[in-house]
């Protein structure tokens, strides 16, 4: 049986919020640091990335049986994730959304898919939208997509080492796919 908490992956987070908050709120005043400073403050986006693998792995952890296939059922899972997340988030909306519509000027069009996509956490897939409201949202965004697709992966990926080393790879081919191409072209 599997310990119900993991101490060394929660005092993890730490460093990586830490890492997102000095990116956001101390790049400026880090550019004129001595360099390992104002390197290490820069690139604190990294962070995200990494908070993205530790809650995937955190998933595997918690929701994938030894046999690789998911505990409950795909309903569950999202019931369960859509239960931690949402309602924060919306109440993170309902609180910034006067200064959005009140900041700057924003037509109806844009404030209509600003709006949708946020509630629906789907605007980091509308590159317009994707910082609009509340610009943290994008993170969530991406998250929400990962949390629809974390059952199938499951599927695709099995529990043969093969098959993942070979899934891993598609994607490594498919993401540097644009790069290659602009180089070629």
């Amino acid at each position: 049986m599997r310990p119900r908490t993991l101490p060394a992956l929660t005092g993890l987070r730490f460093p990586l919020a830490l890492a997102v908050l000095l990116f956001h709120y101390a790049s400026e005043p880090a550019n004129t640091a001595y360099f390992p400073i104002a390197g290490i403050i820069g690139s604190g986006f990294a962070a995200v990335t990494a908070f993205f693998v530790l809650s995937g792995y955190i998933l595997s952890y918690t929701y994938v049986d030894d046999s690789g296939t998911l505990r409950g059922s795909r309903w569950a899972f999202w019931s369960a994730r859509f239960a931690r997340v949402y309602p924060i988030y919306l109440l993170s909306l309902v609180l910034i959304y006067q200064a959005y519509l009140t900041t700057e000027e924003h037509g109806l069009w844009s404030i209509v898919i600003s709006t949708v996509s946020s509630l629906t956490l789907t605007q980091a897939w509308i590159p317009s939208a994707a910082l609009s409201i509340n610009s943290a949202g994008w993170s969530l965004s991406v998250e929400a997509f990962l949390y629809l697709c974390f059952p199938s992966l499951l599927f695709l990926v099995g529990t043969g080492t093969k098959r993942l080393i070979t899934l891993l790879g598609l994607c490594c081919g498919v993401s540097l796919a644009p790069a290659l191409l602009f180089v070629i072209a």
